[in-house]
């Protein structure tokens, strides 16, 4: 019995150190946690709360890093491939991919940004937003100084919703340079884009996630 208690012991501190470990990485990648800054409107006013944008966040940023990786995949295939056998097929139907979870992305984040738009600041978190150590968790993390000092921005003025206008706007943007190269997979007339396209693009996905990680960073920091 003392062998079973004992495997049963250590069979559930597993389970909780995997259980802990788990809730405090997710999700934590992409303007997650952000969403501390509002407060739970008035019972006479909308029903917005920092839950529901912050269900709203998870699920744009589902489809962003989705849009991400499937534009990661296309640069592979361009990567190996010979430019007379590349496969556009494959390539459109990446494209289409990528466009389609943009959109989901841009969706979700139309109704988060709404939503924080008509939900007031939690004049708390503003406070500790102003008072955080921005530059020493930059200089611990090697970050990319101009994409990091926007960021501390925003979040030092208690800007979270200019922050979230600006991911907005450049997701749009994404998705126009998208919409740019992206044909109807049965067309017999496709060119491959330009290779400086698809640096803009690849120049811009990276930019957007760095953007958002940052901000992650930040709110992870503080809400500990």
């Amino acid at each position: 019995m003392k062998l079973k208690a004992g495997k049963l012991n250590a069979e559930l501190t597993l389970f909780i150190v995997l259980f802990v470990g788990y809730t405090n990485l997710f999700p934590m990648i992409w303007h997650n946690s952000s969403e501390i800054i509002y407060v739970t409107p008035l019972k006479t006013q909308a029903t917005t709360d920092s839950a529901s944008i912050g269900s709203l966040i998870q699920t744009s940023a589902g489809y962003f890093l989705k849009a991400q990786s499937d534009f990661s995949l296309l640069l592979r295939n361009v990567e190996i491939s010979d430019p007379s056998t590349i496969n556009n097929t494959e390539i459109q139907a990446l494209l289409k991919s990528v466009r389609n979870n943009l959109l989901n992305a841009i969706s979700n984040f139309r109704s988060l940004k709404s939503l924080a738009d008509v939900t007031a600041y939690d004049p708390y978190i503003v406070e500790k937003l102003k008072r955080f150590d921005y530059d020493t968790l930059k200089a611990k993390r090697f970050h990319n100084k101009g994409t990091w000092d926007e960021v501390k921005g925003y979040l030092l003025a208690g800007d979270v919703r200019g922050m979230y206008a600006k991911t907005l706007s450049t997701l749009e943007e994404l998705n126009k340079m998208v919409d740019g190269v992206y044909v109807n997979t049965s067309s017999t007339a496709y060119i491959f884009p330009d290779i400086e396209v698809l640096y803009g693009m690849h120049s811009l996905f990276c930019e957007t996630a760095t953007f958002g990680q940052y901000s992650a960073e930040v709110f992870y920091e503080i809400n500990k």
